[in-house]
């Protein structure tokens, strides 16, 4: 049979692509940490900063740190959380944040956020890069779109 098939370059060439179709297609491995519902506050008139909102789902059996965020067309990215005290509500910089083992965090207004600061353009309808750099040296990334208030 293979003589046949070399004596007609046709259908050699018709075996050897249905052999690659059927063969699995090689991917990159899922993420460690999958994005959800994410998306990033238009800016308010006048302003040069705003926050991004998700919520981070953990599908490993370890826990994963997200060490820093970037984003294209902001001068920093801060990761921030949000603290009732007594005199009120104060925000504040947080080095890291940890997603325990198969679990979820959120990111969203009143809590933890993803503050960017110095935004150059941040309208409805565009989408600004993000990248979460994971402790164990992988890059997330993620494009999201502008909401409004």
């Amino acid at each position: 049979m293979m003589s046949k098939l070399i004596r007609r370059p046709g259908r050699l060439s018709v075996a050897l692509l249905l052999l690659l179709l059927s063969m699995p297609i090689l991917a990159e491995p899922a993420s460690a940490v999958l994005v959800e519902d994410g998306y990033v506050r238009e800016l308010i008139p006048g302003q040069h900063n705003t926050a991004a909102f998700m919520t981070l789902v953990n599908n490993t059996d370890q826990e994963q740190v997200i060490l820093a965020v970037t984003a294209a067309g902001v001068e920093r990215v801060e990761l921030h959380q949000h603290l009732h005290r007594p005199q009120g509500m104060t925000m504040e910089a947080v080095n890291k944040v940890t997603i325990a083992a198969g679990e979820r965090f959120e990111f969203a207004p009143g809590g933890y956020h993803v503050m960017l600061i110095g935004v150059k353009q941040a309208s409805v309808g565009q989408l600004l890069a993000l990248q979460l750099q994971l402790a164990n040296g992988e890059v997330v990334k993620r494009l999201l779109p502008v909401q409004g208030y």
